[in-house]
């Protein structure tokens, strides 16, 4: 199908370079939580919460969308494998819909499982032959259905990616901003913790590349992190850009430990892939979250012998407001009204375990 396609140009607001007034808030998530899910899970995608605030989320391993109910301790999976209405081959994780609902894309059929906000399957949408991107490209909705997603490659040239939104109402696309393209290449076989051999993980030939990343906001804007300086742009919905205070940090070497606990732990890497220091967030492997609230939270790379996960958190005009720390083997996987959600991996077994935190403890 054809759809149109625009290019908004974008205004420049500047900001102070230095967050002189804004206060820092510290939100300490390695305490008890408010409630768990007590069965381990295999796996666990970012997830989102339902109108009727259950929580919905993918576990790849056991290829199953999964319906957590913090209030009844309980788990179960939504429809099943399959190739007819409401099943799905390959689902990759659940995207908050914008209207209480949730769109779970599918590698496999090229097309996403729709989700109401009462947790029923009612469908599939965003088939790659009537948007003409692969569903897994889609980052966020925003209220009113439209879906922000990475387009293709041809279509900026062999440098950049197009930030797309693309409006499945009108089928107009609009063009928001660019996102540097990095060449990556699929590491050596190596051995999981389950025992099998996989060598699926891409990488660039420079571990840490200096790629800006994005995640769409709740109000339609688009939030962008930058490396160097270490800052956070927005665009907003009528496309002027934002940008946002450099934010200071202590760049970490990267020593001979961090480089062997980094072959032992995630592959073996020559010495000549690691960067003299990290960048402040990994620009390869995108963590981003986007909370109810607007905000965009940052997982920060940290160095080898840290185990408390940390995120910066920024408001919509990208100013930092906030900062995170979680317990170990921990990552943040979405947000509802006034909670947060968090995986937490036990090593001993390598299950997963959901956890639901109070926003504002």
């Amino acid at each position: 199908m054809r759809t149109t396609c625009q290019v908004i140009t974008l205004g420049l607001t500047l900001i102070g370079a230095t967050p002189a007034a804004a206060q820092v808030r510290t939100i300490d998530l390695t305490g008890r939580p408010a409630a768990t899910i007590s069965t381990p899970i295999s796996s666990v995608s970012r997830g989102a919460e339902l109108a009727n605030g259950k929580f919905v989320f993918v576990d790849e391993r056991e290829v199953a969308i999964q319906l957590a109910d913090f209030s009844a301790d309980a788990l179960r999976a939504l429809s099943r494998t399959g190739g007819g209405p409401g099943e799905y081959r390959r689902p990759m994780e659940a995207l908050a819909d914008g209207k209480g609902g949730a769109v779970v894309p599918d590698g496999a059929l090229g097309r996403a499982v729709l989700i109401s906000g009462g947790a029923e399957v009612v469908g599939t949408g965003f088939e790659l032959q009537t948007t003409g991107v692969i569903p897994g490209m889609i980052r966020g909705f925003d209220p009113q259905g439209r879906a922000y997603r990475r387009g293709r490659a041809a279509a900026a040239g062999r440098d950049s990616l197009p930030i797309e939104r693309w409006d499945p109402a009108t089928k107009t696309v609009a063009v928001l901003a660019w996102q540097q393209l990095v060449r990556v290449q699929p590491t050596p076989m190596r051995k999981l913790p389950d025992g099998r051999m996989g060598g699926e993980i891409l990488a660039a030939p420079e571990l840490f590349p200096m790629r800006p990343d994005w995640m769409p906001l709740l109000d339609g804007s688009v939030a962008i992190v930058n490396q160097a300086p270490y800052r956070v742009d927005v665009v907003t919905p009528a496309g002027k850009r934002i940008v946002g205070p450099v934010v200071k940090y202590q760049p970490i070497k990267v020593t001979s430990a961090y480089r062997t606990w980094w072959s032992k732990s995630q592959f073996p890497a020559q010495d000549d892939m690691f960067p003299a220091v990290l960048p402040p967030v990994d620009g390869l492997m995108s963590q981003l979250r986007a909370s109810t609230e607007g905000e965009l939270w940052v997982p920060r790379l940290r160095d080898w012998n840290d185990s408390l996960p940390k995120y910066d958190i920024f408001d919509k005009t990208g100013t930092l407001t906030g900062r995170a720390v979680l317990k170990p083997h921990s990552h943040v996987i979405g947000f509802g009204r006034g909670v947060i959600y968090v995986a937490r991996q036990t090593p001993d077994d390598d299950f997963w375990h959901l956890e639901k935190y109070q926003a504002r403890p």
